[in-house]
C-alpha cells in the first residue's frame, strides 16, 4: 500500500492524491513569460519500519494568449471644425498582459469613411478629411486592439470626437428687404419692416447684431440692434425733403473673425397736405440813394411751400400803408418804388409783403421790407498825417499793434464809413483792421533779414462811386539778440595713438551768428564714451596761446574760454584745440569732446568730435615661473626612475603691462638633453581649446601657439613636466628656458634648473642563465638535487 506526498520548501499551487499519486492545481495558473515550479513527491509504503522514495517534480508553466486591454472605458475629444489635415486629436491606449510577440497591439477605426484615421501602432487619432460642424457635430466611433496572439484576440472602445464651432458661417438676410413705403406722418417708434437674418454656427459664432452702415436719413429711420426691425426713430417730414431715404443694415455674428451679410432697404416717404407758404427771410433789406428814379428795384421778396401742386403756389401783396411808397409783382416779388426818395425827408420806409395760397385761405406769411435811403457820394477820405512812422522789436509777439491809421470822411452812412487796405500786402508781415485802422503784426519779423517796411495804405469810402486815398507808411524793426551762435564741424574723427604728441582736432570747428553780438564764451568737455565720465590721462589744450580771453581748466579736461571775441575770433581760438593722454597704458576706445559757444543770451547746439584712444604695442610679455623664489628661474631635482617633475611653481607670473595684449606664442627649449629621446618634455593642452601644440614640436622643444588670453597660457604651463627614463641617467643639471612673445616683443628666457639625483640600486642574482628564478624537479626518495 503506497502514499504519496508533496513536499515543497515554499508553497506551490500543486497538490498530489495521496492514494494514486496524480498532482493538480489548487489555483488558477498566470503566466507573464515562463513559470517554473520545483518540489519533491514522496512515496512511502505501509511496512514496518515503513520505506520511501523521493522524486524531483519540475513543472512549466507556459504563458496562454489573452486579449488586450484598453486603458478606458471608453474616450472622448474635442476638436475644432477648422483643424487641418494631419492634426492629432487623441491618442487611445490599450496594454496585453501576455508577453512576447503576441503582445504587440494593431488599432483600428470603425465605421471607414469618417475624416478620422488611427495610426495602427501608436493608436494616435489623426485628421485625414474636411470637418464641418454644419453637417456633421458629433462623431461616434469604436477602436478595435487586436493583439498578435494565436488566436489574435481583440478588444473594442467608444469613441466620441465633437466639433467645435469656428466662425465660418456668415448671417444671411432672409426674406424681402428690397422696399417699403410709408406716409410721413408715421409715428416715431411705429416698426416699418422687420429685418431676419440666420447664421448657422452657434454660440457667440451665430449671435446676429444689426449695424447701420448707410443711413440718408439722417437719423430719422434707425434697425434695432437686436431685433433688426427698422423703425421710424424720429418725426418725418415730406416737405422738408424727406421723400426717400435708403439705408444699409449689416448684420453681424458675435464670433472672431466677424461674418456679416448687408443689405439696403429704400424707404419711401408719401407726402401729406400740411404747409403754408415760407419766406426765406423775415426782413429784406435794402438801401438806394436818394437820387434813384421811381419804379427803381429794391428788392425780391422769395417765400415758399413745401407742398406740391396746387398747394405749393404762392402770391405776393402789400400791406395797405406800404402801397403809398413800394409795388411788388404778385407773381415774380419783385418789390420797386413807386415815388422819388428823399434821404433829407425820409432816410428810412417800412413795409409789410404778404406771401399766400390762392386756393387756400388757411395758410399765409408776413415779412417786412426795409429800405434805407444813402446819401450821394461826394466825399473822399482824408488821412489825418500826411505819412506814418512806426517801429517794433523783432520778435514781436504775433497780433502786437505797430501803429494806428486814421482818415476822416465828411459824408455820412456808407458814404462816409471808411475802410482801410494795405496795397499789395502778400509780402508783408502786417495786417491793418478794415475798420479801426490799427495795424497788427501778422508774421514774424527778424532785423536779420529785413530791417525796414516802407507800404501805402488806402481809405476807402463805401459810397457809390467810391472814394479813397493813400498815405506811406514806414515801419523801422528795432534789432534784438534772437539768434543763437551756430557751431559747426566737419565732421571728421581723430585717432590718437598712445604716448604720441598732442594730436590737433580743432581745425574743423568753425563758429557764426547772424546777429551783430560777439560771442561771450566757449565751454570744452572731454569724457569716456562708456561712462560719460572723465577719464585719467586725458587732456585737452590749445596749441597756441589764448589772448584777449579767461581761460579756466579743470584737470585739463573741461575748458571754458570766457571773453567777448567776434566768432571768427572764437574760430581761430577753438582751432587750435588739441588732445593728447599722459598714462603710459591710457584707457583704450572713444572719447568724446563736447564743445559749445554763447553770446550771453543763447548757447549753440552742441557739437561732437569723436577721438578713438589706440593702445601701442611697447612692452614685451613678462614671465616669471615662481613668484616666490629670487629672479626667473624655478630650480627643482629629478630622481633617477622617478615621477615626472613640475617646471612651473606653484604661483607663476604671466603678464604684459600692454593692456588687452594677448600671448602669440610660447617656445620651451630643453638646452642640453644628454640622454636623447630617453628624457622628455610634456604639458597637456586638455584644459583650453584656444592653445595648440605645433606640428613642429618635439620632446625636447615645445611651441604653443595661440593667440590666447595670459591666464590661458598661464593655466597650460602650470602642466609642463620633465622626465628621464634612462636607467642610469646622466647627472648633469638640465636647463629649460621659456620664451614668451605677443607677437611683436619676447620677453626675457625664463630657466626651470634640473638636478638629477642618482639611486643606489640592488644588487642582482642570476640562477639561471637569462632568468632570475630557476625550477629544479626533487623525486621522492632520489638523492639531492643542486639548484
Amino acid at each position: 500500500d503506497i502514499r504519496y506526498t508533496l513536499v515543497a520548501a515554499d508553497a506551490v499551487p500543486f497538490e498530489v492524491d495521496e492514494l494514486s499519486g496524480i498532482l493538480r492545481n489548487t489555483e488558477e495558473l498566470n503566466a507573464t513569460g515562463s513559470m517554473r515550479y520545483m518540489f519533491e513527491v514522496v512515496a512511502q509504503d505501509s511496512g514496518v519500519p515503513p520505506l520511501s522514495a523521493t522524486a524531483l517534480v519540475m513543472v512549466s508553466v507556459s504563458d496562454a494568449n489573452e486579449p488586450p486591454v484598453f486603458l478606458q472605458e471608453f474616450y472622448f475629444d474635442t476638436i475644432s471644425e477648422a483643424a487641418s489635415f494631419g492634426t492629432q486629436v487623441t491618442q487611445v491606449q490599450a496594454v496585453d498582459p501576455d508577453t512576447g510577440e503576441g503582445r504587440l497591439i494593431t488599432y483600428t477605426l470603425r465605421p471607414f469613411g469618417s475624416p478620422f484615421a488611427i495610426d495602427s501602432s501608436t493608436g494616435v487619432v489623426r485628421v485625414v478629411g474636411v470637418l464641418d460642424r454644419e453637417t456633421v457635430e458629433v462623431y461616434d466611433l469604436v477602436v478595435r486592439a487586436t493583439d498578435s496572439g494565436s488566436p489574435p484576440l481583440s478588444a473594442s472602445v467608444a469613441l466620441t470626437i465633437q466639433l467645435l464651432d469656428i466662425n465660418d458661417n456668415p448671417p444671411i438676410f432672409t426674406g424681402s428687404t428690397d422696399t417699403v413705403a410709408i406716409p410721413e406722418d408715421t409715428a416715431p417708434g411705429s416698426v416699418i419692416l422687420p429685418l431676419e437674418a440666420e447664421d448657422r454656427d452657434i454660440g457667440n459664432n451665430g449671435m446676429v447684431s444689426f449695424q447701420t452702415l448707410r443711413d440718408t436719413s439722417g437719423g430719422k429711420i434707425a434697425v434695432n440692434v437686436s431685433t433688426g426691425d427698422i423703425f421710424v426713430d424720429r418725426s418725418l417730414d415730406f416737405d422738408a425733403g424727406d421723400v426717400l431715404f435708403s439705408l444699409t443694415v449689416r448684420a453681424q455674428d458675435g464670433g472672431t473673425p466677424t461674418m456679416f451679410d448687408t443689405t439696403t432697404v429704400t424707404i419711401i416717404i408719401n407726402d401729406a397736405d400740411d404747409l403754408g407758404p415760407e419766406f426765406t427771410q423775415d426782413e429784406y433789406t435794402a438801401e438806394l440813394p436818394e437820387d434813384s428814379e421811381p419804379g427803381s428795384l429794391v428788392t425780391m421778396v422769395m417765400a415758399t411751400d413745401g407742398d406740391f401742386g396746387n398747394n405749393a403756389v404762392v402770391r405776393y401783396s402789400l400791406s395797405a400803408n406800404s402801397s403809398q411808397v413800394f409795388s411788388v409783382d404778385a407773381t415774380s416779388g419783385h418789390v420797386t418804388t413807386l415815388t422819388a426818395l428823399d434821404r433829407e425827408e425820409l432816410d428810412l420806409h417800412i413795409g409789410t409783403v404778404q406771401a399766400y395760397n390762392p386756393h387756400s385761405a388757411n395758410f399765409f406769411a408776413m415779412a417786412t421790407i426795409i429800405l434805407r435811403v444813402s446819401d450821394v457820394n461826394d466825399e473822399t477820405p482824408v488821412f489825418e498825417e500826411e505819412s506814418y512812422l512806426f517801429m517794433i522789436n523783432e520778435n514781436s509777439a504775433l497780433g502786437v499793434a505797430v501803429g494806428e491809421v486814421t482818415a476822416l470822411d465828411d459824408d455820412i452812412e456808407l458814404n462816409g464809413a471808411v475802410r482801410y487796405a494795405i496795397e499789395n500786402d502778400t509780402e508783408l508781415p502786417f495786417e491793418i483792421n478794415p475798420i479801426d485802422g490799427v495795424i497788427q503784426l501778422t508774421e514774424p519779423v527778424d532785423r536779420e533779414m529785413t530791417n525796414v517796411y516802407v507800404f501805402v495804405i488806402t481809405a476807402s469810402d463805401r459810397g457809390v462811386p467810391q472814394l479813397s486815398s493813400n498815405v506811406t507808411v514806414t515801419v523801422d524793426i528795432i534789432d534784438l539778440n534772437d539768434n543763437f551762435p551756430i557751431l559747426t564741424h566737419t565732421g571728421e574723427n581723430y585717432t590718437y595713438f598712445e604716448g604720441e604728441n598732442p594730436i590737433n582736432i580743432g581745425p574743423g570747428l568753425t563758429v557764426t551768428d547772424e546777429d551783430t553780438f560777439p560771442i561771450m564764451s566757449a565751454l570744452v568737455r572731454i569724457y569716456l564714451d562708456s561712462t560719460s565720465q572723465p577719464n585719467e590721462g586725458d587732456r585737452l589744450t590749445f596749441n597756441q596761446a589764448v589772448s584777449g580771453l579767461t581761460v579756466v581748466q579743470n584737470a585739463n579736461q573741461v575748458i571754458e574760454l570766457t571773453g567777448s571775441a567776434t566768432p571768427s575770433q572764437y574760430t581761430t581760438i577753438l582751432g587750435n584745440l588739441a588732445f593728447d593722454n599722459s598714462q603710459n597704458e591710457p584707457t583704450r576706445g572713444l572719447r568724446i569732446v563736447e564743445v559749445s559757444v554763447s553770446d550771453g543770451n543763447h548757447t549753440s547746439e552742441v557739437i561732437y568730435i569723436n577721438i578713438f584712444v589706440e593702445l601701442v604695442n611697447d612692452n614685451p610679455p613678462e614671465l616669471d615661473l615662481s613668484a616666490s623664489s629670487v629672479g626667473l628661474d624655478f630650480f627643482t631635482s629629478f630622481t633617477e626612475e622617478g615621477e615626472a617633475v613640475q617646471l612651473v611653481g606653484s604661483d607663476p607670473i604671466l603678464r604684459d603691462l600692454d593692456l588687452e595684449s594677448e600671448v602669440d606664442h610660447i617656445n620651451i627649449t630643453l638646452h642640453n638633453p644628454v640622454d636623447g629621446e630617453l628624457e622628455q618634455l610634456n604639458i597637456s593642452l586638455s584644459v583650453t581649446m584656444e592653445i595648440i601644440l605645433s606640428s613642429l614640436s618635439t620632446s625636447h622643444n615645445l611651441m604653443l601657439a595661440g593667440p590666447a588670453s595670459h591666464q590661458s597660457f598661464l593655466t597650460v604651463l602650470q602642466s609642463l613636466t620633465y622626465i628621464n627614463l634612462a636607467d642610469e641617467p646622466s647627472l648633469l643639471t638640465r636647463e629649460v628656458s621659456l620664451l614668451v612673445s605677443d607677437g611683436v616683443m619676447v620677453s626675457q628666457p625664463a630657466r626651470a634648473v634640473i638636478s638629477l639625483v642618482s639611486v643606489n640600486d640592488p644588487p642582482i642574482l642570476l640562477l639561471g642563465n637569462n632568468s632570475v628564478d630557476i625550477t629544479v624537479l626533487y623525486v621522492e626518495s632520489a638523492p639531492s638535487v643542486a639548484l
